[in-house]
């Protein structure tokens, strides 16, 4: 049941304690959907003055689309034409004179300290005294020979500028935010001041146990209430497994189950292609729903399921860096399998039992084989209360005002 504003503001203010007064000036590609902007809303919320900068147009691979519009509850929130679409080389036209103008106590970037707005925005902040704080994703070094040992020499040069801006941004820099353990620890020995681990903070509000959405939601799909509903929701590529899933799937035709699996069609693959093909080919497709949604909606689905499976794998390029779909399914009532290489392991234990090898199909279908006589596991009201506290927005506004009044 959701809250009225009022009571909104009263809880935030109660939960975090601020202290102090702040102006922040933040800028955030993110935000360029409305739903992401949340974060903000409750920083204002809680008492601070916050002035939200976001990328008028936006380009993610299928033609330049208009920000969303600005919502009721959205802090006062400025749309600032990008020199491209680039997450690293774009800058924003005009930020300069609305820093002037604004005067922030902190700046933050919602991005990486390796760009060029990192390097103009920590600059920026030492010009008017104020604190530069960053979010950083990343999982890996990025020193350009470990680069080019990993991806190869054509790598170097992108490499070298990457890192070339970090070490500019880092001497201006108050904290660095980081989403893995592996962050943490090399932000660390590089030199960042200070580098806080921070959940990207999923809404409580919207991912919660919901018998009465879960119970629509199967009728819609008509699904049987005592049929069991195994999961992937997120992008069809291949560093996301799915091809091990469904390779997995297809050894357990003898029991009962249907597959539910998020069409994105928003960013259409090749391996998309395949992946339905695969379905075809492992007899699995009259048990097979696709569906598509958005982040709001997703929710729905993950109340309808039972068992989500992330079966990350790593490539050259790229480790898994946090799982963001993990927080949200449990919070949802899901029992969660993962692979075993990855920061979605940092969600649980490392007694954790529902794990297994990157890529090891027979052992991802034992597993799903034995969540699915686990029903004690399943919609499970103390695990989607535990992920709440440490893992949603809440837990990432605290940390997040916590550093910003930190000298």
């Amino acid at each position: 049941m959701g809250c009225s504003r009022r009571g909104d503001q009263q809880d935030i203010r109660f939960l975090f304690e601020i202290k102090t007064f702040m102006k922040i000036l933040a800028v955030s590609t993110s935000s360029f959907t409305s739903t992401n902007r949340e974060i903000y809303r409750r920083l204002s919320q809680a008492g601070m003055e916050v002035l939200l900068v976001i990328p008028k147009y936006w380009d993610f691979g299928r033609g330049k689309k208009e920000a969303d519009a600005i919502e009721e509850n959205d802090p006062s929130t400025h749309f600032l034409e990008a020199s491209n679409s680039h997450q690293r080389l774009y800058q924003l036209k005009g930020i300069e004179s609305l820093i002037q103008e604004f005067k922030p106590e902190v700046i933050y970037l919602e991005g990486d300290p390796g760009s060029r707005m990192a390097v103009k925005l920590s600059k920026a902040s030492k010009r008017i005294d104020a604190k530069f704080m960053a979010l950083s994703c990343e999982n890996l070094s990025q020193n350009p020979m470990a680069v080019v040992k990993r991806e190869g020499i054509k790598s170097f040069f992108a490499a070298l500028v990457k890192y070339a801006m970090i070490k500019t941004s880092l001497k201006n820099t108050h904290t660095l935010f980081v989403i893995n353990n592996a962050g943490l620890e090399y932000f660390k020995a590089l030199g960042f001041k200070r580098v806080i681990k921070t959940p990207l903070g999923f809404n409580e509000n919207t991912f919660k146990i919901d018998l009465e959405v879960r119970k629509r939601i199967r009728e819609q799909l008509q699904i049987g209430d005592h049929t069991k509903v195994i999961a992937y929701y997120g992008r069809i590529v291949y560093e996301k497994g799915v091809h091990t899933l469904v390779e997995s799937l297809g050894k357990l035709k003898h029991k009962e189950w249907l597959f539910l699996i998020d069409e994105f069609g928003r960013y259409r693959t090749d391996y998309q292609e395949k992946i339905k093909q695969q379905i075809k080919d492992a007899g699995i497709e009259d048990r097979t729903i696709f569906f598509e949604a958005d982040h709001k909606e997703i929710a729905q689905y993950m109340n309808a399921s039972d068992i989500t499976v992330l079966a990350s794998v790593p490539t050259q390029k790229w480790v898994e860096q946090y799982g963001r779909v993990v927080p949200e399914a449990i919070a949802c009532g899901n029992l969660l399998i993962i692979s075993d290489k990855g920061a979605q392991q940092e969600f649980f234990d490392d007694q954790y039992s529902y794990k297994f090898p990157v890529e090891d199909s027979q052992a991802l279908s034992e597993l799903i084989q034995k969540a699915l006589g686990d029903s004690d596991s399943l919609k499970d009201e103390s695990n989607s209360d535990a992920v709440k506290i440490k893992y949603s927005l809440n837990a990432q506004v605290r940390i997040f005002t916590e550093a910003v009044e930190s000298k």
